[in-house]
């Protein structure tokens, strides 16, 4: 798991620094959003599904802790916004696209992508000369979406149940 956190921020910065043969664009570009739907999906399986399939196979369902899972969910979080970040990368070394910006830009614009769906920077007139970047985008914003979903969905019920008053407070 570490290992594929290593190479998405390699990836990124090989190919804002070094120039690369179109196939090996086309190939990290490829396994990059391969590599982000497979954490989407294992996400989805492991915090939604695997709970309700062990119910239903009346097993009892156990997580090593919550604090792991949360560690985990941040570690693949993460992992995608770096792998986006060399996905749009590929893009605009494939159009021939002159980079205006540093690669900390890029990994920080992406991480607000994802994290607050906010593609302003990367929907830049300059940005928007590249075809497939807005289909990028919309797929990183989405991605966003369901992990955060994803987080609320399963750790909301992990928190502690508070107290509720009864009655009427007097204002």
């Amino acid at each position: 798991m570490l290992g594929n956190l290593i190479i998405s921020i390699l990836c990124s910065l090989v190919v804002y620094w070094v120039p690369l043969a179109s196939w090996i664009l086309y190939t990290l570009l490829v396994y990059g959003l391969l590599r982000v739907f497979e954490i989407i999906v294992y996400q989805l399986n492991v915090l939604i599904f695997d709970p309700y399939r062990a119910q239903r196979q009346n097993k009892e369902y156990a997580i090593h802790s919550a604090t792991r899972m949360v560690v985990l969910l941040l570690h693949n979080y993460v992992e995608i916004m770096f792998w986006y970040t060399a996905v749009i990368l590929c893009l605009i070394n494939i159009y021939g696209s002159e980079v205006y910006f540093s690669w900390g830009q890029f990994v920080q614009q992406n991480v607000l992508c994802i994290a607050t769906f906010n593609s302003d920077f990367l929907e830049t007139p300059r940005m928007s000369a590249i075809p497939a970047l807005s289909h990028v985008v919309f797929m990183e914003i989405i991605s966003g979406l369901i992990m955060t979903l994803i987080s609320l969905s399963r750790f909301i019920g992990l928190l502690p149940p508070v107290a509720e008053k009864r009655g009427r407070e007097k204002a």
